[in-house]
């Protein structure tokens, strides 16, 4: 009796051992980006803790126009999504000068709603369109230097999830990003 529940632990402990190895990660895909000069006159900065990322304003204010105008958004079902949008152009509207919104991780205590709903609105419909389109700027904090080329890594595991992270040519990562949670 005794050595069938040892067997049976081992047997266990060589399962996970094997399902959370090297073999975990089911699909890793790398991009190389290259970068251009952002032209718009205003400038919107995401600030992470090792880059600040600066997008086009007219740009960001033409992709929410363009989401909302498109059809694609049934009011009955997306009017939270909707609302959000337009919340953000709204804001959009008011900036008259270049600024830097912070990672919504990097938030202070007193945290203004409307940065904050701005920084997961950039986190989640600007930041990778606009670096794989030329339309971002990445802005090395360490090296105090604008990138020319930065990486994209996807990576999809067996469970199902899925994240990104964003590094400089040595290594660095200066964003990561959680697309969908596994089982």
């Amino acid at each position: 009796m005794k050595h069938s529940s040892i067997i049976f632990t081992l047997f266990i402990f060589l399962i996970c051992s094997n399902s959370f190895g090297q073999d975990f990660i089911k699909k890793h895909k790398s991009k190389k980006v290259s970068l251009a000069s952002i032209t718009d006159s205003i400038k919107i900065g995401y600030e992470t803790d090792s880059a600040i990322v600066y997008f086009g304003k007219n740009e960001i204010e033409k992709t929410i126009k363009s989401v909302l105008g498109s059809g694609k958004l049934e009011p009955r079902w997306d009017y939270r999504t909707i609302d959000n949008l337009k919340n953000n152009l709204k804001f959009l509207k008011t900036i008259q000068n270049d600024m830097v919104v912070n990672h919504w991780q990097n938030q202070t205590d007193s945290i203004d709603i409307d940065l904050y709903d701005f920084a997961g609105f950039i986190d989640q419909w600007i930041f990778k369109d606009y670096l794989f389109d030329n339309k971002a700027e990445v802005w090395n904090k360490r090296d105090d230097k604008f990138e020319r080329i930065v990486f994209y890594n996807f990576i999809e595991d067996r469970l199902g999830g899925e994240q990104c992270y964003y590094t400089f040519e040595d290594k660095t990562i200066f964003h990561r990003q959680i697309i969908a949670l596994g089982e």
